[in-house]
């Protein structure tokens, strides 16, 4: 999870609220990252912080993306956001079935809101702001995914309805096919000629001619597509009357060059002229119409509709990629299906978890300021009750770390609310984390000193009870560390 670098947040009044401080940021995520990484050395998974963290961390980054201004992070935000946030939604629901599954997710819960108050994103406008995008893009994505197995059915409809009505010598229905495929193209291009700012991109000096070709070009294709309609109203009758299968007995050699214009890389380029051009129209249309009010808000539903056609994109590709891969055509098949199911049923778990944030956040539930030290410190507490059945003395030392990393973050957040981020305030978080680890750290080992007692002097009453009293001594010892 990349802590380091340029902050994403960058208030400088004095009094402006934000993340903490960084010196108790970096204490809060050490003593994090200190528990995770020995409840993963316990369970056999030393590198758990890693391989967790990487996904949370791009999720993260994603998170922080979509609250910037400009359209480019934006944009980039939104599709890291569904691409490695759904992943982590599904590897989460996959753990919990696990023995360890509610330590595991209470470890990505904790980096997550350990990686969200870097970010400066734990707070209710981020949340709602990433719900309405994050929504946007999956519907772009869905919509723009049947599309594009719309137009992969329909092509591959065309190409058997063509080679159906072309088999043999059938110089009527190939024509016929020539025409239409024509009569589209020069729509195509006539629709996009209308909509695309070919003469806007054209220097000045330039442009009286550009003009004049655009108008004869935009008439000459005007003219093609209603002619094509015409000729494909006379073709049809003439296939009807039989004139073309006359034909084929009088003159073959001319039949069979006529069978030829419906052959498929013909049609198919004609028929990619024509799409895209309308394609192409329809998108600068709509980029027209987004942008006409061209505000804060306009710019991050746009990058949000925009990250939908990217994903659309990727997944196209990765799947077409798969399906036509000449080696395991079937494992290739069953990897597209998963990614599918993956990328489609998969994101509303991630919408709905945000909103369930959202809510929380606007009815008081989770704190507005701190909400990703919250999470911090409840995924600490979820990841100390998973991980007391296989050793004690981590889950005392998450529970500690759940307080010390909370205790920590609101003593910045305080901090960054009273004197903002320009005067120098390492000295006194440097004495607050003294004092907070110290205590800490008397309670952890208080908690082992407890569970040596009940293993010794309450074996023979069960290990319940010693897990009980080690729960007081956790309420007892951690009070202090409130702040």
């Amino acid at each position: 999870m990349a802590l380091a670098g340029p902050r994403l947040d960058r208030p400088s009044a004095i009094g402006e609220e934000g993340r903490p401080r960084t010196v108790s940021l970096w204490i809060a995520t050490v003593v994090v990252l200190a528990a995770v990484t020995a409840g993963g050395a316990v369970i056999g998974v030393p590198e758990l912080a890693l391989a967790v963290g990487t996904p949370v961390g791009l999720t993260v980054a994603g998170i922080g993306l979509v609250n910037r201004e400009r359209f480019g992070p934006q944009l980039a935000g939104y599709v890291l956001l569904l691409l490695f946030g759904s992943t982590l939604a599904l590897q989460v629901v996959l753990l919990t079935v696990l023995p360890v599954g509610l330590a595991v997710a209470g470890v990505v819960l904790a980096l997550l809101g350990i990686g969200v108050t870097w970010a400066d994103a734990g707070n209710a406008d981020s949340a709602k702001d990433t719900l309405v995008g994050s929504l946007i893009t999956y519907l772009v994505m869905l919509v723009g995914l049947g599309l594009v197995f719309g137009v992969v059915a329909v092509l591959l409809v065309g190409r058997w309805a063509v080679t159906a009505t072309t088999a043999g010598l059938a110089p009527g229905t190939s024509t016929l096919w020539f025409v239409a495929a024509v009569g589209y193209a020069a729509l195509g291009v006539r629709i996009a000629l209308w909509r695309l700012p070919f003469e806007q991109l054209t220097p000045r000096g330039r442009r009286a001619e550009v003009r004049r070709r655009l108008h004869y070009v935009g008439r000459v294709t005007l003219g093609i597509a209603i002619g094509s309609v015409g000729v494909l109203i006379l073709g049809g009758i003439g296939v009807g009357l039989g004139a073309f299968d006359t034909l084929a007995g009088v003159a073959p050699p001319l039949a069979a060059a006529l069978d030829l214009l419906a052959a498929p890389l013909v049609l198919g380029t004609f028929g990619t002229v024509g799409t895209v051009g309308i394609l192409a129209s329809l998108g600068a249309l709509l980029l027209r119409m987004a942008t006409r009010r061209f505000d804060t808000t306009t710019v991050q539903w746009v990058a949000a509709a925009a990250a939908g056609v990217v994903l659309t994109f990727l997944l196209s590709t990765t799947v077409a990629f798969f399906v036509l891969a000449p080696f395991n055509p079937v494992g290739g098949v069953v990897v597209s299906v998963l990614i599918l199911v993956v990328y489609t049923v998969v994101p509303p778990l991630l919408v709905g978890g945000t909103l369930l944030v959202t809510i929380g956040m606007e009815v008081g539930v989770i704190p507005d300021r701190a909400g990703g030290p919250a999470f911090a410190a409840t995924g600490m507490v979820l990841a100390a009750i998973g991980f007391g059945g296989v050793s004690p003395l981590v889950a005392f030392a998450c529970v500690v770390a759940a307080a010390v990393a909370w205790d920590a973050s609101w003593y910045g957040l305080g901090l960054t609310a009273e004197l903002g981020l320009i005067p120098e305030t390492r000295r006194l978080e440097l004495l607050h984390a003294v004092v907070v680890l110290g205590i800490g750290g008397v309670a952890l080992v208080a908690l082992a000193g407890l569970d040596l007692l009940g293993s010794v002097a309450l074996a023979g009453v069960g290990n319940s009870v010693g897990l009980y009293v080690a729960g007081v001594g956790v309420l007892l010892l951690l009070l202090p560390l409130r702040g």
